[in-house]
């Protein structure tokens, strides 16, 4: 069977993740939820620097004297802490380790899928990832990304964490297909108050860890800093073992130019 082409996958009908349940996630990507994830070694050291621990109480202060409307201020957080994470050499025992900054808003997708007896191709845009390979060889090697981020409205947290793990399991199955010796990926689901970490490892199997910012932020700053740390050393040691025929494309465009194309298997 050929290998099927980018422009065959872009013809088929777009699904949004957004209507894809669970079930609908776990089956089109043969994932299993996994129960013993030991997310306490998913931490590395960080301490959030003197200015940013006063902006953060400045936006606490101004949240508890809002009006009952504190999406604005809150909001602001995780930028803040990820600009303190992206900032910092990702590996504090080698100052001179180079900071990756964080990508934004770049529409992925992926096909074929089939979705209630319908083949389409999967879309959507999440709103933070992390890509850790050079810039100069987008678009001509395999995606180099191990975190997506998305972003919710207060109080629907716990509902972008679906869509998450189908923007993680896009990127996992491109690595298996490409045979890389680590095909972890990481995500978060949060609305600044709760945070929702993912985790979906080498054998597809997921699991979740659920934070609240008021009593987690130093362990939110470590996952943070530890999914940066991760990202670097995949950037000096990414390799390929045992690469599989294509049958599906992963595609990442970015301001509407191609930034990554990609064939996977599925």
């Amino acid at each position: 069977m050929a290998s099927i082409t980018t422009q065959e996958v872009l013809r088929y009908p777009k699904l949004s993740v957004e209507v894809l349940s669970f079930p609908d996630v776990e089956r089109i990507f043969h994932l299993t939820r996994a129960e013993n994830t030991d997310w306490a070694q998913l931490r590395a050291p960080f301490e959030l620097a003197d200015h940013c621990k006063i902006v953060l109480k400045m936006i606490d202060a101004a949240i508890s004297r809002s009006d009952g409307r504190p999406e604005m201020a809150v909001k602001i957080r995780l930028g803040i802490l990820l600009d303190a994470v992206h900032a910092t050499p990702p590996d504090p025992e080698s100052p001179n380790s180079t900071p990756i900054p964080i990508s934004s808003k770049c529409p992925f997708l992926f096909g074929p899928i089939v979705y209630n007896e319908v083949v389409h191709c999967l879309q959507g845009t999440p709103d933070w990832f992390l890509w850790y390979g050079p810039d100069a060889k987008k678009g001509k090697e395999s995606v180099a990304i191990n975190m997506v981020i998305l972003e919710t409205e207060h109080g629907q947290s716990a509902d972008g964490v679906r869509q998450t793990l189908a923007y993680m399991s896009m990127i996992h199955t491109q690595r298996r297909a490409e045979g890389k010796l680590d095909s972890s990926v990481f995500g978060l689901s949060t609305d600044n108050s709760q945070f929702h970490f993912l985790q979906l490892n080498g054998e597809s199997e997921w699991s979740r860890l659920d934070l609240n910012y008021q009593n987690h932020l130093q362990e939110i700053v470590g996952k943070l800093a530890y999914f940066h740390r991760h990202a670097s050393i995949l950037s000096a040691s990414d390799r390929s073992d045992d690469p599989k025929k294509a049958d599906s494309v992963f595609h990442v465009e970015d301001s509407g130019r191609s930034a990554v194309l990609v064939a996977i298997s599925s």
